[in-house]
């Protein structure tokens, strides 16, 4: 059971991140560049 949780838990994790990220790296960008 552990495993498959921590496996569960991976997965969210990532598909949050990259969303967050798709959502937030546009801003980033244009500081980056100022």
């Amino acid at each position: 059971m552990g495993t498959i949780i921590n496996v569960c838990a991976i997965i969210i994790g990532g598909l949050i991140g990259l969303l967050f990220s798709k959502a937030i790296s546009p801003r980033y960008q244009d500081t980056s560049r100022a």
